[in-house]
């Protein structure tokens, strides 16, 4: 499977937070490209539909994101 630049900042965002929300995944995403908070959010969900991370809702406001 091949993966954009952005989706493998995002992916490498996750990994190394953890588990993070989206919020925090976008700033860590930010230190290294100019990227916006939507454009990090698709591509937070293209991910889940790749089954390369998986999403965990606390409230909804609150989604979490990790690697699978």
């Amino acid at each position: 499977m091949e993966l954009g630049e952005l989706e493998l900042a995002v992916l490498r965002a996750v990994r190394s937070r953890g588990e993070a929300t989206t919020g925090e995944i976008h700033r860590e995403v930010r230190k290294t490209r100019d990227a916006a908070y939507t454009s990090v959010t698709t591509t937070l969900y293209r991910l889940v539909e790749k089954d390369l991370i998986q999403v965990r809702r606390e409230s909804e406001k609150k989604v979490f994101y990790s690697i699978k």
